[in-house]
This record gives C-alpha cells, sequence and structure tokens, in this order.
C-alpha cells in the first residue's frame, strides 16, 4: 500500500510513504488489525499522512517534500480479551484460529483535519463511556489539546463539525456540532 504523487498524466512522480502488506492465503492468519496509511489535505494543498503503526504523522508540501513533522510519545493501550470477542462478534464468518490478534492496539486509528488546518488524531483511548479520544495538534504541529468525541467527526468547515451518528431507530442521521477553541 503506497501514497504516490502523479502528474497531470498519471505518471508516477514520487512514493510519499509505503507499507507492506501481504493478503492471507487460505490457510495463514488475518491480522485483526490492518497496516494502513491514514492522510488528509490540508487547506494549503500540504497533505498530512501517517502510517499505523508509529505515532509518526508527516507534512508535505505540494512538491512532495516534508516541511515538519509530528511525533507524540503513546502509552500502547492493550488489546484486552473483551476487545477480541467485540472483534469477533463482528467478524463471525470466520473461525478466532484465522486472526492474529495484536498484544496492544497500533497508536493511530484514524487522522483528520478542519479547515484551520489542526490535525486531529483518533487513538485507540477510550472513556469510562466508551468515547473516542482525539489529539488535537495546531497549524504549527504542537500538540494543544486532548478531547473526547461521542462521534466520529467526517467533517470540518468554518468551525463546525459534522458526524454521522444512529438515531433511536437505527438510522444514519448527520450531527453538525459548532466547535470554539479557548487555548
Amino acid at each position: 500500500m503506497g501514497l504516490k504523487k502523479y502528474n497531470e498524466k498519471a505518471k508516477e512522480l514520487s512514493t510519499l510513504a509505503q507499507i507492506e502488506i501481504t493478503p492471507p492465503g487460505p490457510d495463514s492468519k488475518i491480522d485483526a488489525i490492518s497496516k494502513i496509511i491514514f492522510y488528509t489535505i490540508l487547506n494549503n494543498d500540504y497533505l498530512a499522512w501517517a502510517s499505523n503503526s508509529t505515532y509518526d504523522i508527516s507534512i508535505v508540501d505540494t512538491s512532495g517534500n516534508i516541511t515538519r513533522r509530528i511525533i507524540k510519545d503513546y502509552e500502547p493501550k492493550k488489546y484486552t480479551d473483551r476487545d477480541r470477542q467485540v472483534f469477533l462478534k463482528d467478524h463471525s464468518r470466520l473461525p478466532e484460529s484465522r486472526f492474529n490478534f495484536p498484544k496492544y492496539f497500533p497508536p493511530i486509528r484514524f487522522l483528520s483535519s478542519d479547515d484551520e488546518e489542526r490535525i486531529f488524531v483518533m487513538n485507540y483511548e477510550t472513556n469510562s463511556e466508551g468515547i473516542r479520544y482525539y489529539d488535537v495538534f495546531d497549524s504549527d504541529g504542537k500538540f494543544i489539546a486532548k478531547i473526547p468525541f461521542q462521534y466520529h467527526p467526517i467533517h470540518w468547515r468554518n468551525g463546525k463539525m459534522y458526524c454521522i451518528a444512529e438515531n433511536s431507530q437505527g438510522f444514519h442521521i448527520i450531527k453538525r456540532y459548532i466547535a470554539r477553541w479557548k487555548i
């Protein structure tokens, strides 16, 4: 899996990131948490990307050059038996023996940004109600907050955060929140 830069004629110019993924064979184990590259586009057409294997976010300019990096220490969250059971419930078509379960969750679960170039990093930490935490970095890459979001933000625009949630009947709805930053 890779993140590559192409020109307007679809000619590959460079590789920004690459991870090796071996597809499972009929008798091999499947990783319960796959390696993946996350990315988000910032307002200035720069790109922020990270692999879920390390807490290392690279910001690259339109030429593909790294302009800065965000590296954060994190405390690994243990992958518990409860996590395994939840996973197996969602993947009940295959037996447990087909999966390779990690000892710890990776440091990054998702990456996004708002229109003021703040970067939001969802990790695997949750509070007592199961609400996910996000680390927030400002446009310079400085850590500014750790905040819980009940719903996964899918879009930011003009100081508003848009999320997909479910109503009491199980239908998907879009929720919009106003975000005010006091730092």
